[in-house]
């Protein structure tokens, strides 16, 4: 068995391995805790998820309910006072340099965690190991680091991983109002969706993302348009099957909306602008359901 300190020589074997478990650590972050646990834009495979989470706690201590908490409220009061992170208030060398110590302090209003921090992970891994020793991964990378590069060089590369996610993942909004990331490989180009992302990040590799494939939506599709395509009595059936469930046509609609978007304002989970912008969204739909909707022939 090798002894301590046997990759430390070059210099740039820790100086790689540094800049490998950030980016691994900045997808885990950016996909998992981001847009699968915070806003549940995806659904990973449980292997890549519980991977992911293993990987967050060696890399960061951060607990997954915490961090999504934070977040949620953030969106909920972007960039004004109720933000736990707002560069707009605090100011961007603050949240890009002292980001960590905000979060800390958002995380010990429980009631906040336990609000907004709904639906996240509560299964024996989350209670035993994540939540109840958060730091315990570190440890374990910083013994790891000093046996690969021995003390002077691991100890400098274990500080390095542990700041990176403070420091190279911060994000802030600029002069021009446009929201800036810090660190261009995440970078990803309007409208990819996280699937053309990952596939222009992997160099075009499909990972276990959604429980569907492209290929499955394609030979799905079509299937049912050829389908309806070569029956007149199906089309003619999901056409009206479709009409009698279409909300639009519910008398009852906006109040029932008006309800929910209510609540959901109350919450502090939108504003009062996005609630305008969707009760004016709905009126357009019904205005063109009106005008489209088939007429009942005499």
């Amino acid at each position: 068995m090798p002894g301590s300190g046997f990759l430390a020589d070059p210099w740039w074997v820790p100086f790689l391995w540094v800049l490998l478990l950030g980016h691994i650590t900045n997808l885990c972050v950016t996909l998992y805790l981001h847009r699968s646990a915070t806003h549940e834009g995806v659904i990973f495979h449980p292997v890549v998820r519980n991977g992911m989470r293993f990987w967050l706690w060696l890399t960061t201590g951060m607990v997954t309910k915490e961090w999504v908490a934070v977040h949620r409220k953030h969106h909920a009061f972007s960039d004004r006072d109720g933000d736990p992170h707002s560069p707009a208030v605090e100011g961007v060398l603050e949240i890009v340099f002292g980001g960590v110590f905000f979060y800390r302090k958002a995380t010990r209003d429980r009631a906040m965690v336990e609000k907004y921090g709904a639906g996240c992970p509560d299964d024996w891994f989350e209670r035993n190991l994540f939540q109840r020793v958060p730091f315990g991964g570190l440890s374990l990378l910083l013994l790891l680091n000093l046996y690969l590069f021995g003390v002077p060089a691991g100890l400098v590369a274990w500080v390095c991983s542990a700041v990176w996610m403070p420091i190279i993942v911060a994000s802030f909004v600029g002069d021009r109002g446009r929201r800036t990331v810090v660190y261009p490989p995440m970078v990803a180009r309007a409208g990819k969706g996280v699937l053309g992302s990952l596939k222009s990040t992997f160099g075009g590799a499909v990972l276990p993302l959604e429980p569907k494939t492209t290929q499955f939506e394609q030979i799905f599709r079509s299937g049912i348009e050829r389908a309806v395509t070569e029956d007149a009595s199906l089309a003619a059936y999901l056409a009206s099957v479709g009409n009698s469930n279409n909300l639009l046509h519910l008398a009852n609609l906006r109040e029932l909306l008006g309800r929910g978007l209510a609540g959901l304002r109350a919450q502090g989970w939108i504003k009062d602008k996005h609630e305008r912008e969707l009760v004016m969204a709905l009126e357009r739909h019904v205005a063109v359901a009106a005008r489209t909707a088939p007429r009942a022939t005499p």
